[in-house]
């Protein structure tokens, strides 16, 4: 029979081993996403589909349009709070991107990442609390820009 500290010690090297062998999901980082046509001005904003066709979910969010001046894109500008849309594997969403004002050429970036694996939260949070520190989950983004709107 195993104690107590024992099997404490069994889970701990099962959960290292985990995190030592990369518990992620093997997935195409081939950029899944795509724009569904051309996104459409409405009195809101811009809007557009986006279709993930990968076989794992992905975590997005769009920033507001990108001004084209003298032939440069302008710097992405990343809204506070984020806030992330979860797009479920092969699934299309309808995204608003509220915007004042679009004169000129923009476009829309989209960032995004895979959803980490069940199993990898478990362990990440294992870590936490073994280790006493925080451990920032770690999640590979990715950029994709709307087709140009220009008005």
């Amino acid at each position: 029979m195993l104690s107590a500290i024992g099997a404490l010690g069994l889970l701990v090297t099962f959960m290292i081993s985990l995190h030592l062998t990369g518990s992620r999901r093997q997935i195409s980082t081939a950029f899944p996403l795509s724009f569904l046509g051309d996104p459409t001005l409405s009195a809101r904003g811009v809007v557009f589909s986006v279709s993930n066709h990968s076989s794992a979910p992905v975590l997005f969010f769009a920033c507001p349009p990108q001004k084209k001046s003298n032939g440069v894109w302008d710097d992405v500008q990343i809204p506070r709070p984020v806030k992330l849309t979860r797009l479920r594997a092969r699934h299309v969403a309808t995204v608003v991107v509220v915007a004042q004002k679009l004169e000129g050429d923009r476009r829309v970036p989209l960032l995004w990442g895979f959803e980490p694996a069940k199993s990898r939260e478990l362990v990440d949070s294992a870590m936490r609390c073994l280790s006493g520190r925080r451990m920032d989950l770690q999640l590979s983004i990715f950029t994709n820009f709307s087709p140009q709107i220009t008005q």
